[in-house]
């Protein structure tokens, strides 16, 4: 019983530190969504860095890599409200001021069905708010529940 009542109250004092990490990625979605890029870098800690595995002109699987400027770029060029991004926050470790999040998603543009694939954050802590340091994603239209 003790060691339920441990887990139970060791449970209940992460859950605002879990709270706060679901709140800043869910803020960069809402940022996405709005077209708002001033919010979307706002989540960004300085120097993050944005990965996706994407095919290159060979037809092989590579790393693309952006800056939060170009990413910010992309989003500014999207019409308000067009693409959803719909995350499943899968799991949350965290220890100290790091914080790795895997998030299953399914990605939408004017309500039409794009790809989905996993999102893979780090975050860090900095000044007592939860960064988005490093973002790396897979894209695929196969085995997606469409």
């Amino acid at each position: 019983m003790l060691c339920f009542l441990t887990l139970n109250v060791c449970l209940k004092a992460q859950s605002p530190v879990k709270d706060s990490i679901k709140q800043s990625i869910h803020q960069m979605f809402y940022a996405m969504l709005k077209a708002d890029t001033a919010l979307l870098t706002s989540c960004f800690a300085k120097d993050a860095i944005i990965q996706t595995f994407a095919r290159n002109t060979q037809n092989e699987i590579d790393v693309k890599t952006n800056t939060v400027l170009e990413f910010a770029q992309q989003v500014n060029r999207l019409p308000k409200d067009s693409v959803d991004e719909q995350i499943f926050i899968e799991s949350i470790q965290v220890d100290g001021p790091l914080a790795s999040v895997w998030t299953p998603y399914k990605l939408y543009f004017n309500k039409r069905f794009l790809h989905c694939g996993i999102n893979h954050f780090v975050l860090a802590r900095l000044n007592g708010i939860w960064k988005i340091q490093y973002i790396i994603d897979t894209r695929r239209k196969q085995g997606c529940g469409e």
